[in-house]
């Protein structure tokens, strides 16, 4: 216990805060600029809620409209850490229960990023305006933060481990049939044995990246390969936001030293 309750640098989690409360606006300006609130809770009359959400209604007239807005100034708390745990908490709530509303619109990232808000309400950052006072925090809340960007790689890893991914490189073969338009490297995207790459790769990947993480030798390579892996990835496959979550939030498994 003396391990996990000893003191460092609170550098990692200003970064893991500031990052993730940047993380929150861009997705959040996504639901504004494609019209999504409007889309998912104001035009439609039937939705599909989760099992036991059947009671969880939108908001009547624009409410929505105004539930997104509080959401946006909440993550501009996060961001300069104005009474960081509140916000990060009722940012969960709200977020939640626009997820909750329709499953139909559900994305894996969404039930990533209400996580990582309830860790933001547990680990114990200070205010900006306490940190001059408030420089250390108990090495625990970091690694709760690397344990969950940890949990994502080996859940993907495991979730990846099936006859369909393994043997038949799917959905990867119908994926990348969709990208054969692409100039120069279209053709290649069609090819059985590129399918059975990205398969593979993808599995190898989530399986190894995090322990290459953590390990300091391996640690500036790993993250290479990260920006490699999620930039393809964004380009290739409409995954949202994802990919940017890792990228940014991944710095985060760095050694202090790196944060300042």
């Amino acid at each position: 216990m003396s391990y996990l309750n000893k003191r460092l640098p609170i550098f990692p989690l200003l970064y893991f805060r500031i990052f993730l409360g940047l993380i929150l606006i861009q997705l959040l300006a996504r639901y504004f600029y494609y019209d999504w609130i409007r889309k998912y809770f104001i035009e439609p009359i039937f939705f599909f809620p989760h099992f036991n959400w059947d009671w969880l209604k939108p908001l009547p007239g624009n409410g929505m409209f105004f539930l997104f807005l509080g959401l946006l100034l909440l993550a501009i708390f996060i961001i300069l850490g104005i009474k960081t745990r509140l916000a990060a908490f009722l940012f969960a709530i709200g977020f939640a229960y626009q997820h909750l509303i329709d499953k139909s619109n559900f994305l894996n990232h969404y039930y990533l990023v209400f996580l990582l808000c309830i860790i933001l309400c547990i680990i114990p950052i200070p205010d900006s305006k306490q940190i001059t006072r408030i420089m250390r925090i108990p090495r625990w809340s970091i690694w709760l933060v690397r344990f969950q960007l940890g949990v994502v790689y080996t859940f993907g890893a495991i979730a990846k481990m099936r006859p369909d991914w393994v043997l038949e490189a799917q959905p990867l073969k119908i994926w990348l049939l969709m990208n054969r338009d692409i100039p120069v490297i279209g053709e290649y995207l069609t090819w059985n044995i590129t399918a059975y790459f990205f398969s593979y790769g993808g599995l190898i990947f989530d399986l190894f990246i995090f322990p290459f993480l953590l390990y300091p030798k391996t640690r500036k390579f790993a993250y290479s390969i990260v920006l490699f892996f999620h930039i393809i990835t964004f380009l290739l496959f409409p995954i949202g936001m994802f990919p940017w979550i890792m990228v940014f939030l991944t710095p985060v498994c760095f050694s202090n030293r790196f944060h300042y």
